[in-house]
């Protein structure tokens, strides 16, 4: 049997719910229907962010491939500002090293690496900014400084190209043994595939007059 057994019943239930409740039911529809919409259009926002900053970006592209240095230069400035909270920032900053190291300002490119570190919102894009300025630092004869940058970090997946650098660091620094065992350890951390990359570690390998037996501690 229903509980309100008549039409009427349940009117009157009704009206009496809607009297002690009316008010905090509309102020609930109210509150939900506010949050929706700003769900909404923070979505509706964040698209158009990032279709805003990939137009933005790819004529960034194309001031680096022309190497059109103050132009690429005010754009990437430009993304950096408006569009921080999208990855095309931190691919700006990496086109705006390369714009400044095509002039030979290495402290530039290094501040627009380390930028890019220190704004990543993932794992992956902070290890190409870290082995980046690593490379950097290294070819401006900081290894010691690019040595303390890459054991700070996690390599993961890049444990390859950390290892690699270690023996550039190394190599800098006139420690040939520690650049050989880095080298070695790149080499091993190498998938077959990786054909170019584990060609360019051999050479430094056999640049450094490495033996067979040394070199086959990479296997």
């Amino acid at each position: 049997m229903d509980v309100y057994v008549t039409e009427h019943e349940q009117l009157d239930a009704l009206k009496k719910w809607w009297k002690e409740n009316g008010k905090s039911a509309l102020a609930g529809v109210a509150i939900g229907l506010s949050i929706l919409f700003v769900i909404w259009a923070w979505r509706d926002h964040t698209r158009s962010q990032a279709e805003a900053a990939a137009t933005e970006y790819q004529q960034l592209i194309g001031e680096v491939e022309k190497g059109d240095v103050a132009a690429g230069l005010t754009r990437g400035t430009r993304i950096r500002s408006q569009y921080s909270d999208t990855p095309y920032a931190v691919f700006a900053s990496f086109a705006m090293a390369k714009l400044e190291l095509s002039k030979g300002n290495t402290k530039e490119a290094q501040s627009h690496l380390q930028w890019a570190l220190d704004h990543a919102g993932n794992d992956g894009l902070q290890h190409i900014a870290r082995l980046r300025l690593a490379r950097v630092l290294i070819d401006a004869g900081q290894a010691q400084q690019a040595l303390k940058l890459i054991d700070s970090a996690q390599p993961g997946s890049f444990a390859a190209g950390y290892a690699e650098l270690k023996g550039d660091s190394y190599l800098k620094m006139g420690q040939r043994d520690a650049a050989l065992g880095a080298y070695q350890a790149a080499l091993k951390a190498l998938d077959e595939a990786d054909a170019e990359q584990r060609a360019a570690v051999q050479m430094k390998l056999d640049d450094l007059g490495a033996k067979p037996a040394e070199q086959g501690k990479a296997g």
